[in-house]
């Protein structure tokens, strides 16, 4: 891209002064800025503008050097030279790491990995109203018959310890605080599921005097809280976007782990199914 080019592009004159041509580019940013305008085209304009007038200053500073070198050699000493010549670089540096950065924002806002944070978003929201549901809606009720028992294999705490009933429909549940002692006296059991994706929640037993339950661990039911918070991850994306160190870090967490935990909890138990079906199949 020549000189004359960037003076195009910004509507500029080499005849105009450093405050003037920063002028009439910061009124193009702000026109064509991707927050402000949603045209398509308006990006590959801004990159254009942000690239034409780190050129024009770029150009314009080494100008200035070359005709001040001179006059300057025989004003300055050798290091006052090195101090303005540093002072000089660190103020182009600046200057070409806020266009990079400016470019690398707008980069991320476009392309095939902004549709997938978009794609997700609508999935999680719709996933998330669902989970929410749930917890509203009536349990379903399975019967069941244990047929084995591990008693205490795991533990969550010095107050939950964790054991593996398995049933007759080859079922397995991890169960907190199991009393061997009532293995005796609740062959028979229920399980609690939810009503549309029939996540199990609870195991319950019944004997001549009592009722037995054991709330279920390590299915995608108790761990709802951070799977909603997962889901919704694109939401936050696109609704709040930043500039920052924490921002991009969220982006590539809804980019990545997001879609991939939808994919797993669809795909987990015939989740999809119960949702086609509402939950009645």
């Amino acid at each position: 891209m020549n000189i004359q080019s960037c003076y195009n592009i910004l509507g500029a004159q080499p005849v105009d002064s450093d405050a003037e041509l920063r002028r009439k580019y910061r009124r193009l940013a702000l026109k064509y800025h991707p927050d402000k305008n949603p045209d398509p085209k308006a990006k590959e304009q801004f990159i254009a503008l942000n690239e034409a007038y780190e050129a024009l200053i770029n150009h314009r500073k080494e100008q200035n050097h070359q005709h001040k070198t001179v006059g300057q050699r025989r004003s300055h000493s050798p290091k006052e030279e090195r101090i303005r010549e540093a002072k000089r670089r660190y103020y182009e540096q600046l200057e070409r790491e806020r266009l990079a950065n400016e470019n690398y924002f707008i980069r991320l806002f476009q392309g095939y990995r902004w549709r997938v944070i978009k794609i997700s978003m609508w999935v999680g929201i719709a996933l998330s109203l669902v989970l929410i549901s749930e917890w509203f809606l009536p349990y379903k009720i399975e019967n069941d018959e244990l047929t084995y028992y591990a008693y205490e294999v795991a533990q969550l705490s010095e107050a939950e310890k964790l054991s593996i009933l398995k049933t007759s429909n080859d079922h397995s549940f991890w169960v907190v605080n199991f009393r061997r002692d009532e293995i005796h006296k609740i062959r028979h059991i229920n399980v609690y599921r939810t009503g549309i994706f029939h996540q199990p929640v609870k195991l319950c037993g019944r004997d001549f005097q009592s009722t037995f339950c054991y709330p279920i661990k390590l299915t995608f039911q108790s761990m709802k809280l951070v799977i909603l918070i997962i889901f919704l991850l694109p939401t936050l994306t696109f609704l709040f976007r930043r500039k920052t160190t924490w921002f991009t870090i969220i982006y590539y967490l809804s980019l990545v782990l997001s879609p991939t935990l939808m994919m797993l909890f669809l795909v987990q138990n015939n989740h999809l199914y119960h949702l086609l079906t509402l939950g009645f199949f």
